[in-house]
């Protein structure tokens, strides 16, 4: 199940964690007129806002990382209806 939503850096889809079976937004940094080092940096920004913020109006950090096989960052956070 695919939602998505595109802005000028990533593209955020709606889908299902395998592990819990939650919905998840899927956050993938692929601006295409953007430089790979300028993504990265995007990338790392929100991942230590994510991992280092608490507070009940900000969404849960689900998992991040690298897809190798796309060769793109990407943040999982809670999905928010």
């Amino acid at each position: 199940n695919q939602t998505e939503r595109s802005g000028g850096t990533a593209t955020v889809y709606k889908a299902r964690d395998l592990s819990s079976d939650e919905l998840v937004a899927v956050k993938l940094f692929d601006g295409p007129n953007m430089e790979d080092d300028l993504l990265e940096e995007l990338f790392l920004r929100d991942k230590e806002s994510l991992t280092t913020l608490r507070h009940p109006n900000i969404v849960h950090l689900v998992e991040c990382g690298y897809d190798e096989k796309q060769r793109k960052h990407f943040i999982a956070l809670e999905w928010i209806e």
